[in-house]
């Protein structure tokens, strides 16, 4: 009777530990509104002080999320009821926009965007930088249902459920071994 119970115990915690990891890999499907990146908002973007050169001279450096310089970047500053300013970055990823002035601008770099708020050389606040700093390609990547990680996630339940039913049917065959 107890050699059952102990069989039915050690099916029970492989059972639990396969479901748990079956649970954790495959959990909900993905949430079909969080498929895209959201689009920026003023409101939602850190805005940058910055502080034009002489002339309205606004300069600035792209570097991808690695940290890495961006070249040949075309860099447009879109205005209201005029032509946009238009500048290709270097292969430093440095790049100027000229005859500027003081406000808040929004830079456009293929689809990110990054707000600046620029500065007359004399009145800007004393946390402004000399250039702006833009990270290209910085967005929100969402796990997705069932990418690489389902193996692993497998093992490891294989694994728990293993190191669970591993002492009960030690136990089990100790107990039920003749003695000599």
């Amino acid at each position: 009777m107890p050699a059952t119970v102990e069989r039915r115990s050690t099916l029970l915690a492989l059972a639990y530990g396969l479901t748990l990891s079956a649970i954790s890999a495959f959990g909900a499907p993905p949430d079909p509104r969080a498929s895209g990146p959201e689009p920026s908002s003023p409101s939602s973007q850190i805005v940058a002080d910055v502080q034009l050169g002489e002339g309205g001279v606004l300069r600035g450096i792209l570097v991808d999320t690695e940290g890495m310089p961006v070249s040949n970047a075309r860099v447009t500053i879109p205005l209201p009821e005029q032509d946009p300013f238009e500048t290709v970055s270097d292969t430093a990823g440095r790049f100027s926009i000229g005859k500027l002035r003081g406000g808040t601008y929004q830079l456009a770099v293929g689809h990110d965007i990054a707000f600046v708020r620029a500065w007359a050389p004399d009145t800007a606040p004393p946390g402004s930088q000399p250039m702006a700093l833009i990270v290209v390609g910085n967005q929100v990547v969402r796990g997705q249902f069932l990418h690489v990680h389902l193996g692993r996630r497998l093992v490891t339940g294989a694994v728990i459920a293993g190191a669970v039913a591993a002492p009960i049917i030690y136990e089990e065959n100790r107990k039920s071994a003749p003695l000599q």
